[in-house]
C-alpha cells in the first residue's frame, strides 16, 4: 500500500494495459485492478476505469482475499471507503461514453457496499451482472449513477439501512427483486423492469420515486411490479400497482403500458418502443 496525504485526487484503472503498482495516480501508468486502487485510495478519491469486463481478482493485503481453506469473497469488489468509481473511461481517460461491466460469474456478489457511517461513496457508469445480488449496501450511504444491474441470479440491488440515491439507472431482468429495501432509497430517472419477482420490494424504510418506469416484473405476474408503501416524486409509469401502496401525482401514469423496447445490455438501458 502506497502512503498518500489527506488530499483527494483521481486514481486510473485500465484492466487491459495496467499494472498493479504505486497508487495508480498516473493516467499513464495506470492500475489493473479496481480493488488494489481501492486498497490505496482515501476517502474523497476519484478512481476513473477503463471500460471493459472485469471479474474478481484475489489482490493481497485488500481486505477482499481468497485464501485456501478459507471462506472465498462474497463480492468481486469490496467498497469499503467513501470513493467515486467512475467508470466507463475510454483508454486516454478524456472521454467516458460507456460502461465498466463487472462480472460475478454466478459466484459472488458484484459489489459489496460497506463504508464508515456517515460517508457516502458513488458509483458511476458501470454494469454489474451474473452475480448472486448484483449490489449489496450493508453499510454507509450510496450515490448509483449512469448504471445498469442485470442478469443477477438473485437481488439486483439490496439497501439494507441508510441511504442509496439512483440516477439515471436501469435494474433489468434480475432472477429475484429488482430493489430491495430496509432503509431509504431515492430513485430517479430510472427503469426498474423484466425482475423476477418484485421490482421494488419495500421491506422497511422510505422509497421515493420520481420520473421513473416500472414494468414487467414477476415473470409475467403483473402484479409484482411493486410490493409495500412507496412515495411518489411525479411523473412515474407503473404497469400495475396492485401490491405497493402509493398516492399519484399529477403526471404519474399507473396501470398503464410503458411500452418498452427490449434491455440492450451492451448500452446498459432499456428504449421505449418507437410507435
Amino acid at each position: 500500500i502506497v502512503e498518500a496525504d489527506s488530499t483527494p485526487i483521481t486514481r486510473y484503472v485500465n484492466g487491459d494495459s495496467g499494472v498493479d503498482a504505486g497508487g495508480c495516480d498516473s493516467s499513464e501508468n495506470p492500475c489493473k485492478n479496481i480493488q488494489y486502487a481501492i486498497m490505496n485510495a482515501i476517502a474523497g478519491d476519484t478512481i476513473a476505469v477503463t471500460g471493459g469486463v472485469y471479474k474478481y481478482v484475489n489482490v493481497p493485503d485488500s481486505g477482499n482475499v481468497e485464501t485456501p481453506g478459507q471462506v472465498t469473497p462474497r463480492q468481486v469488489i469490496l467498497l469499503s471507503k467513501a470513493v467515486n468509481l467512475s467508470g466507463g473511461w475510454d483508454t486516454t481517460f478524456n472521454s467516458q461514453t460507456g460502461l465498466s461491466v463487472l462480472d460475478a460469474e454466478h459466484g459472488r456478489y458484484g459489489i459489496s457496499v460497506s463504508v464508515p457511517v456517515g460517508n457516502v461513496a458513488e458509483i458511476d457508469h458501470f454494469g454489474i451482472k451474473n452475480g448472486t445480488s448484483g449490489i449489496y449496501k450493508f453499510i454507509g450511504e450510496l450515490i448509483l449513477k449512469n448504471s445498469s444491474i442485470y442478469w443477477n441470479d438473485g437481488i439486483g440491488l439490496w439497501n439494507s439501512q441508510l441511504s442509496m440515491t439512483l440516477e439515471n439507472v436501469t435494474v433489468s431482468e434480475n432472477a429475484g427483486a429488482g430493489i430491495f429495501n430496509g432503509g431509504t432509497t431515492t430513485i430517479t430517472n430510472s427503469t426498474i423492469s423484466g425482475n423476477g419477482n418484485f421490482g421494488i420490494n419495500r421491506l422497511c424504510g422510505n422509497i421515493t420515486i420520481r420520473n421513473t418506469v416500472v414494468s414487467g416484473n414477476g415473470n409475467g405476474n403483473s402484479a409484482y411490479d411493486c410490493n409495500g408503501p412507496i412515495i411518489s416524486g411525479d411523473n412515474n409509469i407503473i404497469s400495475n400497482t396492485t401490491n405497493c401502496a402509493i398516492s399519484p401525482l399529477p403526471a404519474d401514469q399507473f396501470n398503464v403500458d410503458p411500452l418498452l423496447a427490449a434491455f440492450l445490455p451492451s448500452r446498459g438501458y432499456q428504449p421505449l418502443q418507437i410507435n
